[in-house]
């Protein structure tokens, strides 16, 4: 009998659990958050009309919260194969986040502004890594100052320097940091969060330098070289860098990188070292990022304690324990920045309440 007793009970609970999943499934809860896309008309060079993507509280437009205003993080993406499904796709993990630590109580809300900063908005790796250059666009102008001054103007947000972060992964992750350490007066963000970001130059010249290995395509490399030398050594002339190995010896063209340099974020901050003084830093990067990113994260964070810049700083490794190496470096290589925006959101809410 106490045998049929316990079945039955497990079968009702179970029974229970089934009905209770298939309701959420058919009758999902009410989102807190709601994603929108617009366009928006940009005096910027090459710029343009963007869509901007933006995550909102889901009670942003009924009229009881018409007198109320937000915190505002822009998110900057990073350099991308498909932008606007990339963007979209990011905006959706975002969100989800967002909805988690609401309902944990780990952040209140706030609005999310995701621009596209591609050189072309639909070209597969054409990141315009968020700089000002006479061949590739106004990228810097766009964000800073016209991005902030149309959504502080459309939209209802918390307008002092207090209440407006920037967070960014991989190339928006050096975006985030080089905004942060160039914005007029220090006077747009108060926080700035970096994932997986490029923030150390000379960290990266060995691996442009050095040709990749079949069956990888090294077009593809030098390529790449060249699109940065458009932004960063644009000229006129444009220098080239041109990062070889000879006899293995590091060669590069000195005057093509003293151009560089003055858009290292590392660099910049060693010849500025009071940039961040009004800022708090988040960074974090995985341990087996494959473009050895890791190395830039600890390099910045170390100038920056020397500077007693307040900051938090994590190198993640896979959480997950499994025999599968392949998992584990997706898990802290650069593939998983995206899931790691949840704890710069969780630190810019708590700069946004000191």
């Amino acid at each position: 009998m106490k045998k049929i007793l316990l079945i039955a009970s497990i079968f009702c609970c179970m029974t229970l659990l089934t009905g209770c999943c298939l309701f959420n499934s058919i009758f999902p809860p009410p989102s807190l958050f709601i994603q929108e896309s617009r366009p928006f008309k940009f005096q910027a060079r090459n710029v343009g009309t963007r869509n901007v993507h933006l995550i909102l509280p889901a009670d942003y437009y009924h009229e009881s919260q018409a007198s109320v205003r937000y915190p505002t993080i822009y998110l900057l993406h990073g350099n991308s194969v498909a932008p606007e499904a990339e963007i979209d796709d990011v905006a959706k993990t975002v969100k989800d986040a967002m909805e988690y630590l609401f309902k944990a109580g780990e952040i209140g809300k706030m609005i999310i502004v995701m621009p596209n900063a591609m050189v072309s908005p639909n070209k597969p790796g054409d990141g315009s890594f968020y700089t000002d250059s006479p061949l590739t666009g106004e990228f810097k102008t766009y964000i800073t100052p016209e991005l902030v001054d149309s959504i502080d103007t459309q939209y209802r947000t918390k307008k002092e320097r207090g209440q407006r972060a920037i967070t960014g992964g991989s190339m928006g992750g050096y975006g985030a940091i080089i905004l942060a350490l160039q914005s007029p007066g220090n006077g747009l963000f108060s926080s700035t969060a970096s994932h997986s970001g490029l923030l150390c130059f000379e960290e990266m010249l060995d691996e442009l330098a050095t040709p990749l290995k079949p069956p990888l395509d090294d077009s593809w490399r030098l390529k790449f070289i060249s699109h940065l030398d458009s932004i960063f050594s644009p000229g006129p002339p444009l220098l080239h860098l041109n990062p070889h190995y000879e006899n293995g010896v590091l060669k590069y063209d000195l005057d093509a990188w003293k151009q560089w340099l003055k858009h290292d974020p590392y660099t910049f901050l060693q010849n500025n070292p009071t940039a961040l003084d009004k800022f708090e830093v988040y960074i974090d990067c995985g341990s087996r990022d494959e473009l050895g990113l890791a190395d830039h994260a600890r390099k910045f964070i170390k100038k920056l304690d020397e500077l007693h810049v307040c900051n938090q700083f994590l190198i993640y490794e896979s959480q997950t324990e499994t025999p599968f190496d392949f998992w584990d470096q997706i898990m802290s290589g650069h593939m998983a920045i995206r899931w790691h925006f949840a704890e710069s959101l969780k630190f810019h809410w708590r700069h946004f309440n000191r």
